[in-house]
């Protein structure tokens, strides 16, 4: 489209002068004042191919030199553009790389410096002359594909300018209106330009993302061993995407005298405590635990053991240097589907605790708030069978 605006050729005339179609490579230093209109021509055509969009920026600066009027006008507004879109695509190409980095797959980077012309004159023939001015019609094929375009010349200061073209639809300095392009450029440089800024809000999003992975990549390896991790994902929260939630699965290990609820409770608060400082923004923790156990068949089964979660304001509010991690169900949420000698009697405790206040209803016999026949039947166990933790436990209750 550039190129089309820029250049922009006129209709034949039946009067041709066939001249040399050579074009040689511009040279880079060149004394206009002793060439003559055809050289100058055939220097501006040789810059009409290019490779690249750096490439194209240096043909229109050495094309400038070669024209006057509104043609110089169109071509440095031209050669303004090129030079922002550039810059934008300079920069997207270095955040889309970024991203291909992070996100370890291809994204064609390299798409916004295509634009390649292949350009080849045919003939050039002299179709209107005089001392001063000059009309040469082009033939050329660009792109594979034939056309033509007649550039008026004229001589400025004794050197001939290249000051009009028409690719016959008439000269580009009647056709054109240098505002109406200049908009047109300001427009596509805001649009390239915010590709570039939704591009660097993903780059830094991914670049964020993975800084936090990283962080928790080695925090977690200090508290749970990598073979015993089955998942981990950090996705962004429904309610608010600039937080994040963190999960992770992993296998019990059992410790030997250890109880498993309190193992739990004490690996669950490890990881919170490892987390919740990488980053702000993480607002989550979840923490799911599995455990492996032999069926009744002898073969491996897994099943779930506890389910654990933590948000950022009770992650806040907990004194971790004085915090005992057997206290973690009293601050959050612990569900826990194990066998537990400590669970057991924590729950008979609390259930014993929640009838010492609650009165006795109809004929309903308690001692001191726990039911006689509880009581009646603890004792029994304890007696004939030996089996007294739970009777002492009472007692204890009971004395108070």
């Amino acid at each position: 489209m550039l190129f089309v605006i820029s250049i922009l050729l006129l209709e034949s005339s039946p009067e041709k002068t066939e001249v040399s179609t050579k074009t040689e490579k511009v040279s880079e230093t060149i004394n206009l004042e002793d060439m003559t209109s055809e050289e100058i021509l055939n220097e501006y055509l040789a810059l009409q191919s290019y490779e690249n969009l750096q490439q194209r920026i240096n043909n229109y600066e050495k094309m400038i030199k070669f024209t006057d009027g509104f043609l110089k006008e169109l071509s440095q507004l031209s050669l303004d553009f090129l030079k922002k879109l550039k810059d934008s695509c300079d920069k997207a190409n270095h955040y889309c790389k970024g991203i291909e980095v992070i996100g370890k797959k291809s994204l064609n980077c390299e798409s916004c410096y295509g634009g390649k012309n292949q350009y080849e004159v045919k003939s050039v023939n002299i179709i209107n002359e005089s001392n001063e001015e000059i009309i040469f019609e082009v033939s050329f094929i660009e792109n594979n594909q034939e056309n033509s375009t007649n550039y008026k010349l004229k001589k400025i200061d004794n050197i001939w300018k290249i000051i009009d073209a028409d690719t016959g639809r008439g000269w580009v300095s009647q056709t054109i209106n240098l505002d109406e392009i200049e908009a047109i450029y300001r427009n596509l440089s805001i649009e390239a330009e915010k590709v570039v800024i939704q591009l660097k809000e993903i780059y830094d999003d991914a670049r964020e993302q993975q800084q936090i992975i990283n962080g928790i990549s080695n925090a977690i390896l200090s508290v749970i061993d990598e073979e015993r991790i089955i998942s981990v994902n950090l996705e962004r929260s429904e309610n608010d995407p600039n937080k994040y939630v963190f999960s992770i699965t992993y296998y019990f290990k059992d410790i030997w005298l250890a109880d498993n609820y309190l193992q739990v409770m004490s690996d669950s608060s490890d990881i919170f405590k490892a987390i919740f400082p990488i980053s702000p923004k993480i607002y989550q923790v979840q923490i799911t635990v599995k455990e492996k156990y032999k069926d009744d068949y002898g073969y491996t089964q897994e099943r779930y053991l506890a389910r654990t979660m933590m948000n950022r304001d009770t992650y806040r509010r907990v004194n971790w240097d004085g915090f005992k991690s057997s206290n973690l169900d009293k601050v959050t949420s612990v569900a826990y589907y194990g066998d537990s000698f400590y669970k057991s009697l924590k729950d008979l405790q609390d259930t014993l605790e929640s009838w010492e206040t609650t009165p006795s209803i109809g004929g309903y016999q308690t001692i001191e708030g726990a039911p006689a026949d509880l009581c009646s039947d603890v004792k029994n166990e304890c007696l004939e069978y030996g089996a007294c933790d739970t009777y002492e436990l009472l007692k204890v209750f009971v004395d108070k």
